[in-house]
């Protein structure tokens, strides 16, 4: 009953349910077509009179060179069915055996497991607060799958271990479809609490999302290109571990074979297996979360001061980071030194003073995943 009740509330909360449109389903099936051949695919807790994952896979089912496809359906309250589809006519997605189930359709009950032994592949988006546990189903019958989850479930402690021993990755995430950057766009219940837009009548929502699998693709093992070399200015050393933080992912230094501490963003479409390895994530060896101190940004803002009130902000902020490039120049001996790229925006504590104070007095604490670069021994061949 527990079970049955965490998969209602999970139901219940408008802002976890979220559809995934079709021309999001293609962007990253695309992907992994060679998996897929004389396989049985299963979308559990799924409604195939809806479904773009039903949809996709009904009308490609030739195409892919399916087995069979089988979908089962969720209701709370109501015992439900479930639909398969082994070929015959592809373009008419009404097209199946349409079977009662005895009980809800909740991924966890007996006859669902029955499904998902009989199945290859797994594709879904599961509800996101059962992330955790629907991946610890696949994971513990050894299923291949492609299913999406909010991005930062790669740092909960039951996921992470599986992307660190890679056992499970970030996907393709392609910039087709209605990707945006680590987000995507998701049709939401008319009552969903959060920002939306209207497509065609339907309510659309922005949610930060990754597909995860465990089918390789060869997006994945594209060479990383490194182009910055390390300086102790842009890659400070943390203070509680032994590596330095990357602030931005396409940054990677080409000429530091330490632990270096990347955003979570690395993972999807930066990371390549054959080249890095991944450490940790987060916690220093005190453990605590990652943290450093720029000990020169801090002496040089108790130093600098903005001498004209009427300036405007952009004004302050191009005087700033030309004294800051010169104050670098000075204290490094150097004719010339790589801008620090504003790191970080400034605040005007009052105008009439004219003072400005960046935000890294101190120290600060970042999500980072830690990696470090294989031996070029091991995946130049």
């Amino acid at each position: 009953m527990a079970k049955n009740d965490n998969l209602h509330k999970a139901k219940d909360a408008k802002n976890d349910e979220f559809y995934t449109i079709i021309e999001d389903v293609a962007e990253e099936l695309r992907h992994y077509k060679k998996h897929f051949a004389g396989k049985v695919v299963l979308c559990n807790c799924d409604d195939p009179t809806w479904s773009a994952f039903w949809r996709y896979f009904h009308l490609n089912f030739s195409e892919l060179g399916l087995k069979k496809l089988i979908a089962t359906h969720y209701d709370r309250t109501e015992p439900t069915y479930k639909m398969e589809y082994e070929g015959g006519d592809d373009n008419d997605v009404e097209v199946g055996v349409k079977t009662p189930l005895e009980g809800n359709g909740d991924f966890r009950s007996r006859e669902c497991l029955d499904l998902l032994d009989e199945c290859d592949i797994v594709v879904k988006n599961p509800p996101f607060s059962l992330f955790r546990e629907f991946v610890g189903t696949l994971m513990e019958r050894k299923k291949k799958f492609l299913i999406i989850g909010n991005m930062n479930a790669i740092t909960y402690k039951e996921i992470f271990p599986l992307i660190r021993d890679n056992q499970m990755w970030v996907g393709a995430n392609g910039k087709g479809g209605t990707r945006k950057g680590n987000s995507m766009c998701f049709a939401v219940p008319n009552d969903y609490s959060g920002k939306t837009v209207d497509v065609d009548g339907i309510p659309m929502a922005q949610v930060s999302a990754w597909w995860y699998t465990n089918m390789d693709f060869a997006k994945r093992h594209e060479k990383y290109i490194f182009w910055k070399e390390f300086n102790p200015i842009d890659y400070p050393k943390y203070d509680n571990y032994n590596a330095v933080d990357c602030g931005r992912s396409n940054e990677f230094p080409i000429n530091y074979d330490g632990v270096v501490g990347v955003p979570i963003s690395f993972l999807n479409g930066f990371y390549n297996p054959d080249q890095f390895e991944i450490v940790a994530f987060r916690k220093g060896n005190d453990g605590k979360d990652l943290v450093f101190t720029r000990e020169r940004e801090r002496e040089f803002n108790r130093t600098f001061v903005s001498l004209y009130d009427i300036d405007s902000l952009d004004d302050k902020k191009r005087r700033r980071q030309n004294q800051w490039k010169t104050y670098l120049r000075e204290n490094n001996n150097q004719t010339e030194i790589e801008a620090v790229d504003y790191f970080y925006p400034l605040s005007i504590k009052s105008r009439a003073a004219g003072t400005m104070n960046g935000l890294i007095n101190g120290k600060e604490t970042y999500r980072r995943i830690l990696i470090c670069k294989k031996a070029v021994s091991e995946y130049e061949n």
